[in-house]
């Protein structure tokens, strides 16, 4: 996967490159087991020093380094008909190293399905890596998502199905020195 995000070099603007590796087996035709392997590049660049955007503690129309960084993630992946779990990190080599996760429960088999999910904020270099403020040296950022889910279909895996639906979420972020 490749997506480009433009804005002003530095802060908005992010190029992300990820690929996705996988291996995967299927058990008793019911329990799927995946391993993922991704390699991430990102490069937001680097800014002109005509933005009216502070970074850090550095002053407005700073100037500084290249904002890049690349790693590995990895996540195992178990997965039923109504039962599914992952578990993961971010990428190694990332300036904020998180663990990620999730969980997908349909109760009963029923049209009822509970998620609760841990990911990466991908909108900057600074919500999904983390970046190091070029003034103070101190790290921040590396942004994560939380995310509580609940989901209600008369057929949950037929998304041309007509019929009642519902859902409800809550999300909190969280990161390094952030406010």
């Amino acid at each position: 996967m490749i997506s480009d995000r433009s804005g002003q070099a530095g802060f908005e603007r992010l190029m992300d490159q990820e690929a996705d590796l996988e291996a995967s087996i299927v058990v008793n035709q019911t329990l799927r087991l995946t391993a993922v392997a991704r390699p991430v590049f990102l490069d937001s660049g680097v800014p002109d020093g005509t933005s009216a955007y502070r970074f850090g503690t550095a002053p407005v129309g700073a100037i500084f380094a290249s904002q890049s960084t690349s790693g590995l993630a990895g996540e195992i992946q178990l997965s039923t008909e109504n039962f599914g779990l992952r578990l993961g990190a971010s990428p190694t080599g990332f300036p904020v190293y998180n663990w990620l996760g999730g969980t997908r429960w349909r109760i009963g088999g029923g049209p009822i399905t509970v998620l609760l999910n841990r990911d990466n904020v991908k909108d900057t270099l600074l919500s999904y890596a983390g970046a190091t403020d070029p003034a103070s040296g101190v790290v921040w950022g590396g942004v994560m998502a939380n995310t509580a889910a609940l989901q209600g279909k008369e057929a949950p895996y037929d998304l041309q199905a007509a019929g009642p639906q519902m859902d409800a979420f809550m999300q909190r972020k969280q990161g390094a020195y952030l406010q």
